[in-house]
């Protein structure tokens, strides 16, 4: 039987309200996997993502409200260089991109809520496919890009992030929102594909 609670309006009460067993949540997943060049694929990984940087909760919040956009909420590019914004309209998300840029790299410090860059960056790609998925209790935005190794070399892929570019009194700049360290390298040789795949997910 669900519980609830009585409501009363004076004298008279109200019917009981039902109490939903949810909790509200926002969550992020990563998955990851490598395209060979003779067209075969490794095993699909999905984890659940560590990180939430600053630099997000600081774009959401300014979002919001327009008192976090002040000097003291900046956020830092992947230069580490702050970046403030403002209400007007020189400010604005992946205007030059239209997508988020995925990143891949070598670093193997862990994650710090306060990181802007990847430790150790290998090579980045624009997310080539968002997707939107719904189930009435579920929604979640997907960005999936895989990226190229020609270095000549092997890869050794230990760290990922996404990051997005956005337009701060009309000069871009990116910006990073998530970053990960993965528990297992992944080798990636000459000619072979990192593909790469970050689910926002909220429950209600």
């Amino acid at each position: 039987m669900e519980q609830g609670r009585q409501q009363s309006n004076g004298d008279h009460k109200l019917p009981l309200l039902p109490q939903r067993n949810v909790t509200p949540k926002v969550r992020v997943t990563l998955t990851y996997w490598v395209s060979r060049k003779d067209g075969s694929e490794g095993p699909r990984v999905t984890v659940e993502s560590e990180s939430l940087l600053r630099n997000f909760l600081r774009m959401v919040g300014g979002v919001i409200s327009s008192g976090l956009m002040a000097s003291s909420f900046a956020v830092l590019d992947t230069s580490g260089a702050s970046r403030t914004a403002t209400t007007s309209s020189g400010n604005q998300g992946n205007t030059t991109l239209n997508k988020p840029t995925l990143h891949c790299g070598s670093g193997i410090t862990a994650v710090d809520l306060l990181d802007y860059a990847l430790v150790t960056e290998l090579d980045t790609v624009v997310a080539t496919g968002v997707q939107e998925a719904t189930d009435g209790t579920t929604y979640s935005i997907t960005w999936t890009g895989g990226i190229l190794n020609d270095s000549g070399d092997a890869w050794s892929v230990k760290e990922v992030g996404m990051s997005v570019n956005i337009n701060y009194a009309t000069v871009a700049y990116d910006v990073l929102m998530l970053r990960d360290v993965l528990a297992a390298t992944v080798s990636v040789p000459d000619g072979d594909t990192f593909n790469l795949q970050y689910s926002l997910e909220t429950t209600a």
